[in-house]
Order: C-alpha cells, then sequence, then structure tokens
C-alpha cells in the first residue's frame, strides 16, 4: 500500500507487485486472503481511514518500523 502513488483500480494481481501498489490500507483488507501479508509504504501523512479487519487470518506492517502512522477517522463511522 502506498499513499502518494498507489491506485485502487488496480487488479489484485498487480497490486501484489510492490512497484504498483494499491492506495488505500481499505482496499487491500478488503482483498485480505488467509495468511496475506499487507505491507503499508512510508508516507508524511498519517493513514486516516477507517479499518475494519473481519475474520482474517494475515499481517498488517510497516514496510520500514516506525515509518507508518495510522490515525481513526475524526468521526467514527455510524455503529451498524
Amino acid at each position: 500500500v502506498a499513499k502518494s502513488t498507489g491506485d485502487d483500480t488496480r487488479t489484485d494481481t498487480t497490486a501484489r507487485n510492490a512497484a504498483t501498489p494499491w492506495k488505500t490500507i481499505t482496499k487491500a483488507l478488503q482483498r485480505l486472503d488467509a495468511g496475506d501479508t499487507i505491507v503499508v509504504l512510508p508516507s508524511s501523512d498519517a493513514y486516516a481511514e477507517p479499518l475494519q479487519i473481519v475474520d482474517a487470518d494475515g499481517t498488517l506492517m510497516a514496510q520500514t518500523p516506525g515509518t507508518v502512522t495510522i490515525t481513526p477517522p475524526i468521526t467514527p463511522p455510524s455503529a451498524k
């Protein structure tokens, strides 16, 4: 996942290449399969996205430890 250079319209196959990642963690989580690792590239801005992980056996990690900040949205999504 790369906030500045990613593109969420890319296919699963294309986004698995480090040179052509998705833009958002949300998109990567939507496509997560058991055992997958989502690698988040450094960004000067925090990843401010509502994230939901449901029934997945995967890993979310920064490409370089300490270089990624994930913040909750200012207004949390409504409870369903």
